[in-house]
């Protein structure tokens, strides 16, 4: 399945799919993470296995966490399988015409399957780090293979992936060579992102403006929040329409689907190649050739999200540059400075998903938290960020550092020494 495809897998894509297909032949179910960087081909490698066991029987089920991302994954199976796979795309509120069908779905899918009586054999959750744990567990029985698939994993997923019980799966190569650097400025240095995004589109290029809110109105703001709260997609595209004429679309989540999808036909085709957004453009969505990307408030956002922004860039190959914005770069905390920083630095997800396990917290591993305080069985001694990366994973930032973050530091004795 994967080798029928045009593109010639790489080793890491070819690997990680014989690893899901041999997961799915064990007599215990799969419990897997799919983590590869933005733009490394994760859906191929998923959608192999996943039509592999479709055609012997297995009911397969595709979560996504947008309406965009499902239908960009419906539009793939059938593209690249064809009458190989029977595919539903499953609307909320609708219904589920054929259970053998690998029904591909938003959040709604979970309310649809149970009213069906539907539980899958192998269920995807694409983009797991935007999907909140009780969506995934709705569709899980005990016989479920479940793969989790994101760059970015979510800090609950991330601790739990470091010991056994957790097949992971990774892809480190991309299919295509492409250079991406990302500067950390402030708005007295807006000259320098129209000057690039003038580039990019004189090259034929596409470029994405992306803001961290959609209202117009900010009169009900409340007094002192900072600029990024007043920003807006609509106000921001009158702006530049007046410089380019013609050649801007706006793309927000309160917008239909039908609205999204010819917004991102035309930046895609290029008959209007500057794209203003709102975080919807995060998810997975794929446009070609953006050159340039401007992430407006960047200290609004966490490290995963600007990640998984900053991966709509050159996917098809080549150069790409992300601005990372802010008022004003002296008001910024040394927290949010070091954390903005860090993605000027750090270009793989894998390790900003480390990262972002330090700043937040590994969660509940028996509850539902997926970031925030852990507790061991011994409720009186929680673990920290140090106790689960410490000689497991290579970090930039050092154990002092960790241990510097940790909230629970110093209220508590080590382990060592309780123990010893």
């Amino acid at each position: 399945m994967l080798r029928s495809q045009p593109e010639n897998p790489t080793g890491d894509q070819e690997r990680a799919s014989a690893g899901i297909a041999a997961a799915l032949q064990n007599s215990t179910p799969m419990n897997g993470l799919l983590c590869g960087d933005v733009g490394t081909g994760k859906t191929l490698a998923y959608l192999a296995p996943a039509v592999a066991a479709h055609q012997f029987g297995a009911r397969v089920a595709i979560l996504a966490p947008t309406s965009l991302l499902a239908d960009q994954i419906a539009r793939n199976l059938v593209g690249r399988y064809g009458d190989k796979v029977v595919v539903q795309r499953v609307e909320a509120g609708g219904k589920i015409i054929d259970p053998q069908a690998i029904l591909v779905g938003t959040a709604g899918l979970t309310t649809v399957a149970a009213k069906a009586k539907y539980t899958p054999n192998f269920l995807i959750a694409d983009e797991q780090h935007k999907l909140d744990t009780n969506t995934r567990e709705r569709m899980v029985a005990p016989w479920t293979n479940v793969l989790d698939v994101s760059a970015t994993p979510i800090p609950r997923t991330m601790a739990l992936s470091l010991f056994p019980g957790v097949q992971v799966f990774t892809i480190d190569e991309q299919p295509v060579q492409k250079t991406i650097q990302t500067r950390l400025i402030d708005v007295g240095q807006r000259k320098v992102t129209v000057g690039a995004i003038q580039a990019a589109i004189a090259a034929g290029k596409r470029a994405a403006i992306l803001l961290p809110r959609v209202g117009t109105d900010s009169s009900n703001a409340k007094e002192g929040e900072e600029a990024a709260n007043r920003s807006s997609v609509l106000k921001a595209a009158v702006q530049f329409e007046k410089a380019f004429p013609g050649k801007v679309a706006t793309l927000y989540g309160e917008m239909s689907d039908e609205e999204k999808r010819v917004a991102i036909d035309g930046v895609a085709s290029g008959r209007t190649p500057i794209v203003i957004a709102s975080t919807v453009l995060e998810t997975g969505i794929d446009i070609p050739d953006v050159a340039v990307m401007v992430i407006r408030d960047a200290d609004h956002f966490g490290m995963s999200q600007l990640h998984q922004m900053r991966g709509r860039l050159a996917r098809s190959g080549g150069n790409g540059e992300c601005f990372l914005m802010v008022e004003d770069l002296r008001t910024l905390s040394a927290e949010t400075r070091n954390r903005l920083e860090a993605m000027t630095r750090i270009a793989n997800g894998f390790e900003l998903a480390a990262h972002d396990l330090v700043n937040r917290g590994a969660g509940e591993f028996e509850g539902t938290a997926q970031s925030g305080t852990t507790s061991s069985v011994f409720k009186l001694i929680p673990i920290r960020p140090r106790d689960l990366l410490e000689n497991r994973i290579d970090l930039t930032v050092t154990i002092n550092q960790v241990e510097e973050r940790d909230d629970l530091a110093n209220r508590r004795h080590s382990q060592d020494r309780l123990f010893n």
